[in-house]
């Protein structure tokens, strides 16, 4: 077995740390000082010979390509770069057009549900749970006659739920749905396999969980839409693509389950302590994510009041919104209780 990760040393990688408790990665991501370098060795070899970003750049995104299908699962030739989720979410809607209606769920993120309603799809909403969940007995529920499609986020981004990936793609395998995942709140922190899915497509953005900054994403398709896929619209987006190449570099040299298995044990840390503070907090252990969505009076000035402290978090839904990822260690989550507590009197 191979030596534990050296959490320590990965910290060093994120300037970021050294002047913030950062608990925002569902926000963006932290960006490591290998994503830095690459772009600044990018931009020097474009000054110095404009043909790298034709010859060598674009020959490098090739390979980028290929090592995204490697990590989503997916075969050579069925992953390609966009510009974001929604541009992702977007085309695989444009693919699918005339299959019929699409489900999606109340309060998704709207890379998720902008797509369908813009291209005139006649949606349905499934609306979570008090605890954010979505069960498949809920799908059912919403669905109509005339819904072929279900379009979620893998995980919800304001309350952090993860949905069952293996589960809903038999529950779409069954009815004959179509099943459009976007996963940029998981890529990154844990495994994502399309296999596993059965999806019929995946869409993810690199500036969150992946952090590669912004400018890159990625989109699978699965063969059954190889057919209707359009020819590459000119050329990828050169710095995006290797950012996100350096950002891989980071993750994998972790471990993608390793850092799965880490950032588990915080998100239970710290629902531990909010347990013991008796602050309402979600999702399920069962559908457990980085992310930690916990009840406050006033979640916008919990946010400005953590902020005075150094602690960076956001506000979703009205509750205060904690995201960890593998950077992250017990040290922040001892800053975040302690200010905790200071919002409690």
């Amino acid at each position: 077995m191979s030596a534990a990760p050296d959490w320590a040393a990965l910290r060093s990688e994120f300037p970021l740390l050294a002047r913030a408790t950062y608990l925002n990665t569902a926000s963006r991501g932290a960006v490591p000082l290998a994503v830095a370098r690459r772009l600044a060795e990018y931009g020097r070899q474009l000054a110095e010979d404009p043909a790298y970003g034709t010859d060598t750049a674009l020959a490098a995104t090739d390979a980028v390509r290929r090592r995204l299908a490697r990590l989503l699962g997916a075969a050579d030739g069925t992953v390609d770069f966009v510009a974001n989720a929604t541009a992702g979410i977007t085309r695989a809607a444009q693919l699918l057009a005339g299959r019929g209606g699409v489900l999606l769920a109340a309060g998704d993120f709207p890379a998720v549900t902008q797509p369908w309603l813009a291209l005139g799809y006649t949606a349905r909403v499934v609306e979570p749970r008090a605890d954010g969940s979505i069960t498949l007995e809920d799908l059912d529920r919403a669905r109509g006659p005339d819904t072929r499609i279900v379009a979620l986020s893998s995980v919800q981004y304001a309350s952090g739920f993860r949905c069952d990936a293996r589960a809903l793609g038999e529950y779409c395998r069954d009815r004959g749905l179509a099943l459009v995942l976007d996963a940029t709140q998981e890529f990154g922190a844990c495994p994502v396999d399309v296999r596993e899915s059965g999806a019929t497509a995946v869409a993810l953005s690199g500036y969150k969980w992946a952090l590669a900054g912004y400018g890159v994403g990625a989109l699978y398709l699965a063969p059954e839409l190889g057919a209707l896929r359009a020819p590459a619209a000119g050329h990828p987006p050169v710095p995006g693509v290797l950012a996100l190449d350096a950002a891989l570099d980071v993750l994998e040299g972790v471990g993608i389950d390793r850092i799965a298995e880490r950032v588990r044990e915080l998100a239970l840390d710290l629902r531990g302590r909010l347990a013991r503070r008796g602050l309402a907090h979600r999702p399920d252990p069962a559908h457990l994510s980085g992310i930690t969505s916990i009840a406050v009076r006033d979640a916008d000035a919990a946010v400005a009041t953590l902020r005075a402290r150094g602690i960076i978090a956001s506000a979703r839904s009205s509750r205060l919104r904690i995201s960890l990822h593998c950077y992250n260690d017990r040290s922040d989550i001892d800053t975040l209780d302690d200010a905790l507590g200071g919002l409690e009197k």
